[in-house]
């Protein structure tokens, strides 16, 4: 056998490579060698010692290799007529040599084998062919290193195995692949060092790392490639600048590279750039930083449950603070224990909750109302959103728990207010009977039910007699009072299916309905009399209630609710006719009235409009000397076709329809002007009282209609005096004193007319700046027999006198009575015993005959 038939025999690179270096160390172990790759079909060995010798392959030996050597992949190289390779061997110190190449072609690869006693020494070589001077790049300790630099060459190093070529694959690999020696220079850098800040791929061979990178960043790779020696091995962090300046992190695997022997002769680093992994990492970690912290700070209190391990993996403090578990606590918890076995609406706790989960997982975000259990026995009502957000492939909701507790406490107070109101709205504040908006209602159902049945409905209204003299000589509370006692005895007298009911003042209304005849309807206004009536002790005064009561049916007597009640109205009025302590039923009769005041209304409106009213004054003189000091205007309405109508019957028409106000401007305004025209006349006047209506006193622009009628009519404010009644001051106590203290202000002489029919009180009177009282006509008429109004007159009079007031005696017709009120200091009178109301032309006469005495 020839001594390369095991060279021919090879099958792979390595293979050859071991058989070569067997068949160098057997027949030139005292040589240096270089083989040279030239193509196919040619191999030089050039041997370098005390002779040279060249040794070549024919191509047939090359192609019965199996697989063939990657030869043709290395490029083409003519042989040069000069020596092929000449050797210069550098300092035993640096583990690197040198080839110069004297040729005309660049060579594709050049292998140099080394042999000694001591050992054998493999190193693949690649040389850049761009050039025409070729430099080492430096040695690998490897079994079998291999080293490539773009298309150029291979050569073999201590691998022990190369089955496929390495090259595509370091330069393919999406990672930063290099080589240094012991002394940080660069061995090897892939061709993906192009990215980074510095030179191009080939130039970073032989040079320091403290060369080609900061200082900093230098320092720390050189450090960690030290610490890779020393530990076998390094994964660590490392950085580098981009092009463009960008700082990049990346992971690099750094080992130690040992030759044949085992000895150490440089760091190989594999790193991956993991700059985006690494901004994602800081984005999760913020995430789950924030996360974090909107968990923890968050007002309402939020647990985090995993679906498929059916717990809670985290809780904020609300979430302890709510369940009155600490966190551990919670995490081992049952869900199901966290919350009562039904919910307000009597659902199953477990279902409902697996079904508010499964639509989580459907993409839904539920939001609903939860009982929830503190320290597993306090019911807790609260909101409850959940929320679904996988991560890292755990299917995870996010459930957030509002306490709700106090604002259902305010639902229910709303609610309960809301009640209130409405009970408000439909019952009367002081009796709890159903007011007018009620009974209205009521009213309406009654009577379609009984249009659809064909049966009847009665309607009783009645109110108390007397009940306003009680009322303010006794006091509102004392009024209040009677009122609940009456509501109360009412409430017990009226059947269940009946509706008791309080309109406003002293006014209420029954509604019966199932009733056969109507004797049962009067059997029932019997025993309401009878039992509202009986004696009853209110507020420690001793009582007798009576009332008047007015009943209507449906439909005899109405078709409507509204007519209906007015009718009943019309009856009571009737029954109250009769003395008290009576009721009636509605007649057509009645109704004529009604409209006879509908008529009057329309025709004093137009008798207004043409003046068809006339004024009277009555003298008012001083007890003392019996001069004129005063005169109080009247009026008289002159109908075209009944004659006089005395202000008896048109006022209480004018005061229920408003037009009270068009008739007491147009006294005001008539008065004025006839104190105008006597004057012109050179007849004095005294000051002329005008009686104020209720709905007068209270206009807003009273007091500017009469000053614009006295600046009008040249008068002052002395000319006039205003009478009012005691019903109309104590009706709004507040508001009155405003007024008259506005009048008063002005120089309006006031005066109190029919004093002691309205229950006022002289001492309630003080707070209001009354002149005059002017004492009503029945304590007059019976002086000074009647005892009883002999000690009323006189009170009055004193204590009026005390409080500074005059005193006005009304309706006196005898010498008696004169003589009677003089002895008791009453300062003024006026009656038929002086002079009846005067007509203008009477009247005019009148003051000629006194006006020395003004």
């Amino acid at each position: 056998m020839d001594q390369f038939t095991p060279l021919l025999r090879a099958r792979t690179l390595t293979l050859w490579l071991d058989s070569f270096s067997d068949w160098f160390k057997q027949y030139c172990a005292h040589h240096r060698l270089s083989i040279i790759f030239w193509d196919d079909d040619m191999v030089a060995l050039v041997l370098d010692h005390r002779e040279q010798a060249s040794y070549s392959f024919h191509s047939n030996h090359v192609e019965e290799l199996e697989p063939p050597l990657p030869w043709s992949a290395l490029g083409r190289v003519e042989p040069s007529s000069q020596s092929f390779v000449q050797l210069e061997n550098e300092s035993a110190s640096h583990h690197s040599w040198l080839l110069k190449l004297n040729c005309t072609a660049p060579l594709s690869a050049v292998i140099y084998l080394e042999t000694s006693d001591a050992a054998d020494t493999s190193a693949l070589q690649q040389v850049a062919d761009q050039s025409e001077s070729l430099a080492a790049l430096a040695e690998v300790q490897w079994d079998f290193h291999v080293l490539q630099r773009q298309q150029y060459r291979m050569s073999e190093s201590p691998l022990s195995s190369g089955e496929v070529d390495l090259l595509p694959i370091i330069e393919h690999c999406p990672a930063l692949i290099s080589a240094k020696d012991l002394n940080g220079n660069i061995l090897f850098v892939n061709r993906h060092f192009a990215l980074l800040d510095g030179p191009s791929p080939e130039e970073y061979v032989g040079k320091n790392v403290f060369e080609l990178f900061p200082k900093k960043i230098a320092s720390e790779l050189w450090s960690n490639d030290l610490k890779a020696i020393n530990q076998g091995g390094l994964e660590v962090e490392e950085t580098c600048y981009h092009k463009g300046g960008k700082l990049h992190t990346y992971l690099s695997n750094k080992f130690p590279l040992k030759d044949s022997t085992g000895e150490i002769f440089g760091i190989c680093a594999i790193s991956t750039d993991i700059t985006e992994r690494k901004a994602t990492e800081l984005h999760l970690r913020e995430s789950e930083q924030r996360l974090k912290t909107l968990l923890r700070y968050a007002p309402e209190a939020i647990l985090i449950f995993d679906v498929d391990k059916a717990c809670y993996i985290d809780a904020n403090r609300n979430a302890e603070k709510l369940f009155g578990l600490n966190k551990r606590n919670l995490m081992t918890a049952d869900p199901a224990t966290l919350s009562p076995s039904l919910q307000s609406d009597k659902g199953s706790s477990t279902t409902v909750r697996a079904q508010m989960i499964q639509r989580t997982l459907n993409g839904e975000v539920p939001h609903f109302e939860w009982l929830c259990l503190r320290h597993g026995s306090e019911a807790v009502p609260c909101e409850v959103r959940m929320v679904q957000f996988p991560m890292s492939g755990r299917r995870l909701i996010r459930e957030s728990f509002i306490d709700i507790s106090s604002h259902k406490a305010s639902e229910r107070k709303l609610k309960e207010h809301e009640a209130h109101l409405e009970y408000l709205a439909h019952h009367d504040a002081l009796t709890g009977l159903p007011n007018r908006l009620l009974l209205a209602d009521r009213l309406e159902h009654s009577l379609a039910l009984a249009r659809r049945s064909d049966t009847r409905v009665a309607l009783l209204l009645f109110d108390l007699d007397r009940f306003k003299y009680i009322n303010d000589t006794l006091g509102h509370d004392t009024g209040d009072r009677l009122l609940k006692t009456i509501a109360n005895r009412l409430s017990e007298a009226v059947r269940t299916m009946d509706t008791a009911a309080r309109l406003g003042g002293d006014e209420f209304v029954v509604l019966l309905e199932q009733f056969g005849a109507l004797s049962d309807v009067s059997q029932v206004a019997r025993k309401l009399i009878e039992t509202l009536g009986e004696p009853c002790n209110v507020a420690g005064h001793e009582l007798s209630p009576s009332l008047s009561i007015g009943i209507s049916v449906f439909p005899d007597d109405a078709s409507s609710a509204e007519s209906l009640l007015k009718h009943a109205d019309i009856a009571m009025y009737k029954a109250k006719e009769s003395g008290g302590r009576h009721f009636r039923f509605f007649t057509g009769e009645m109704d004529q009235r009604t409209t006879q005041q509908l008529k009057m209304e329309s025709e004093l409106r137009q008798a207004i409009i043409n003046n068809e009213l006339s004024l009277v004054y009555q003298p008012q003189l001083s007890l003392a000397d019996n001069t004129l000091c005063g005169m109080e205007v009247l009026v008289r309405w002159h109908h075209p076709k009944r004659g006089i109508i005395y202000p008896g019957e048109f006022i209480p028409v004018a005061e229920e329809t408003g037009l009270i106000n068009d008739l007491g401007l147009w006294v005001m305004r008539h008065t004025c002007k006839q104190i105008a025209k006597w004057r012109k006349k050179a007849l004095k006047a005294p000051r002329i009282s005008i009686n104020l209506s209720a709905r007068q006193f209270h206009q807003h622009d009273l007091l500017a209609q009469l000053k614009e009628l006295l600046q009008a009519h040249q008068l002052t404010a002395s000319d006039i005096e205003f009478e009012m009644t005691e019903s109309m001051l104590m009706a709004d106590a507040e508001e009155t004193a405003r007024l008259l203290n506005q009048l008063a202000k002005f120089g309006i002489s006031l005066a109190v007319d029919d004093f002691g029919t309205g229950y006022s009180s002289l001492a309630y009177l003080q707070k209001f700046p009354i002149h005059r009282l002017k004492i009503d006509r029945r304590f007059i008429q019976h002086l000074p027999d009647n005892g009883n109004d002999s000690v009323i007159v006189s009170t009055i009079i004193a204590m009026a006198h005390n409080m500074g007031m005059k005193v006005v005696a009304e309706g006196v017709e005898t010498g008696e009575q004169q003589r009677f009120l003089a002895r008791l200091k009453c300062d003024e009178a006026q009656g038929y015993l002086f002079a009846k109301p005067l007509p203008t032309e009477a009247c005019a006469d009148y003051l000629k005959n006194h006006q020395a005495e003004l």
